[in-house]
């Protein structure tokens, strides 16, 4: 009793189990994946930058290999590189690879390269964030992205590129590729919007790293901002108080976003400027790091703008404006931080801000140049905002998948409810089915009596009647009228003919085989030709099967008719006759040596009309080359299907 209730629980279980698809944990393990991207910081819309990074050469070939490698000033111990996609006009992921693979190397020779990221084994998504490339403290002096199948040129059909919007290299919480030195097999520069010096200018289409405010309304912070003046080649500084000396890597500046310009993307960003560093407060000795003086400096909207500057020792630091920008009818010097980072921090947070003219409004003071937080909100650490924003996007290529495979496990078991309703209402109509199949047998076999019947009589009598037609005829020639009895001995062989053939083609009740074909125009050529010299060649291996009997009827009354004209009008000695089988094809031809004809001319004559007919229910392909004097040669190409 025990074994059978277990085996009926087990029965119900397997049955439950088929019955219901594992859509279920597909879907609670979707929901607990989108809780965690919750937690991660909002991927920020594509940026949009006249600066968008670096576009290879194009080849017609995607398998084509195109790399571009970064070279560091020095060997680093890395903790993380990203590689973050081109976004030109908004449209995120532009040109990236579908295959590509990371690799670093520990010196300039380039010899035994450490594989960081391989992904040349099949195509990969289109990255919806930060690609992150782990590194696990690989000493390297140069990094290689080099992407092994290339994308589509959108504009171009024969044409394939990769393009990369950044890559940042950290080691011990800077960006090492920050400005370093680039090399590739061959770029597509486009000046300022594709060249290798933006892959590597610290801005991307992410945007900035912030985090954004919960109630933006309460954010009164906007930054700094210089007094506004008539003149924009006037001079404007801020200076930072760093405390005490550093040797600094980095530089970064933030530009303003006032709530009252959210529309003026790089609000206050100066035209031309330089940075200085020095030991003395009153830049008696001062080193200038960064000179943007002597050409119009893009502006880079809501993007941060970084400089390396590695090893530079200095307490402040002044940002002096050389001509400013455009507000309205005045011009201003604005920004909403400055970062300086030395020993893997930013070193300026909370520092001294000094400046000879700020604006008195009260959204812009001094110290919000170094509070951590931008118009946009707080400001986070730049590596670990892309670690977040890559997972995210890692997070949401799962939850994508799981998606895609929750709806095929939902149809799945929507199937299988289907089939349980069609076992149920099979049962109810299996009778009804039964009893329809035993009738349609019935009529079947009543049928195919019935065409059997049709066959004997119309051997027996209409054969028999036709035959002594024929011998009527011929007995009756040979007393007067010749022309006439002979022509009605030829008429009444030929229905006997007609008759036989009809015969051949339904005295089983079913369609002939093909393989029966041949032998029926082999003999009606025979009984046609006579006297005539024929050769019949069969070629090609004859397809197994039938075909219907309509096949067979036209494919036989168009050789009939043929070799009637051939015996009636050809004057010919030798007839050349072939069939070929081909795949899923027949072909017949039949060709004479005799006086030939015009096909084209209007009194070519019904027999002409008659083969197209045929050729034209057979679906196939007709061809009659003739010419007075020089034979005639048709060839009909049936299809099989």
């Amino acid at each position: 009793m025990i074994p059978s209730a277990f085996l009926s629980l087990a029965s119900l279980a397997a049955g439950f189990a088929w019955l219901f698809s594992d859509a279920s944990r597909l879907r609670i393990e979707r929901e607990k994946l989108e809780e965690q991207i919750l937690q991660l910081p909002a991927r920020p819309s594509a940026e949009p930058a006249n600066a968008v990074g670096f576009h290879s050469r194009f080849a017609r070939d995607p398998q084509t290999d195109l790399s571009v490698t970064l070279e560091f000033d020095d060997v680093y111990a890395l903790d993380r590189v990203f590689i973050v996609p081109a976004a030109p006009a908004s449209v995120w992921g532009y040109g990236f690879p579908l295959r590509f693979k990371v690799e670093a190397f520990a010196s300039e020779k380039e010899s035994a390269p450490v594989l960081l990221l391989e992904r040349t084994r099949e195509d990969q998504p289109l990255p919806n964030g930060p690609v992150a490339v782990p590194t696990q403290g690989v000493r390297a002096r140069k990094i290689r992205f080099t992407a092994t199948r290339l994308s589509r040129q959108p504009n171009w059909q024969e044409g394939f590129m990769f393009c990369l919007g950044e890559i940042y290299a950290f080691s011990g919480g800077r960006n090492v590729a920050l400005g370093c030195r680039l090399s590739s097999s061959g770029e597509r520069p486009n000046l300022p919007t594709w060249t290798p010096a933006n892959l590597v200018d610290g801005a991307s289409a992410l945007g900035l790293p912030v985090e954004a405010d919960s109630n933006p309304t309460e954010n009164i912070n906007s930054g700094w901002h210089s007094a506004a003046v008539q003149r924009p080649d006037q001079s404007k500084w801020v200076q930072v108080d760093l405390g005490r000396e550093y040797s600094i890597q980095e530089i970064r500046a933030i530009p303003a976003s006032p709530v009252t310009f959210t529309n003026r993307p790089g609000f206050g960003f100066p035209v031309r400027f330089r940075l200085e560093l020095s030991a003395r407060e009153d830049f008696a000795s001062a080193e200038t790091v960064v000179d943007a003086t002597r050409a119009d400096f893009p502006n880079p909207g809501n993007n941060l703008v970084a400089w390396a500057i590695p090893n530079r020792r200095g307490r402040y630091l002044r940002f002096t404006a050389t001509q400013l920008w455009n507000r309205w009818s005045d011009y201003v010097f604005a920004l909403s931080e400055l970062e300086v980072y030395a020993e893997g921090r930013n070193v300026a947070r909370g520092a001294s801000v000094s400046c000879p003219d700020p604006t008195p409004h009260f959204t812009f003071q001094p110290e919000y140049l170094v509070d951590g937080r931008s118009g946009w909100g707080p400001l986070l650490d730049l590596q670990a905002w892309l670690e977040a924003l890559s997972n995210r996007a890692q997070l949401e290529q799962q939850v994508a998948r799981l998606s895609q495979r929750e709806e095929a496990a939902r149809g799945a078991e929507r199937r299988r409810w289907r089939v349980l309703a069609g076992l149920g209402f099979g049962g109810l109509f299996s009778g009804a089915v039964f009893l329809w199949l035993r009738n349609r047998r019935q009529r079947s076999r009543e049928l195919q009596a019935l065409r059997q019947q049709i066959a004997r009589d119309l051997h027996d009598e209409i054969g028999s009647s036709l035959g002594s037609i024929a011998l009527i005829s011929e007995l009756g020639g040979r007393d007067r009228d010749l022309g006439a009895l002979e022509e009605v001995r030829r008429l009444a062989s030929e229905a006997a003919d007609s008759m036989r053939a009809i015969v051949w083609m339904i005295r089983d009740g079913k369609p002939q085989g093909l393989d029966q074909l041949e032998p029926a125009l082999r003999l009606h050529a025979s009984q046609t030709l006579g006297a005539l010299r024929a050769d019949f060649v069969a070629a090609g291996p004859c397809p197994p099967g039938t075909l219907e009997v309509g096949f067979h009827r036209n494919v036989f009354l168009f050789f009939k008719e043929a070799l009637h004209n051939v015996v009636k009008h050809a004057r010919a000695s030798q007839v050349r006759l072939r069939l070929e089988w081909r795949p899923a094809l027949m072909r017949l031809e039949i060709s004479d040596n005799g006086c030939g004809f015009d096909p084209e001319s209007r009194f070519a004559g019904a027999g002409l009309s008659n083969m197209r007919h045929r050729a034209k229910a057979l679906r196939a392909q007709l061809r009659i080359e003739s010419a007075p004097g020089n034979g005639t040669r048709i060839t009909l190409e049936a299809p099989l299907t």
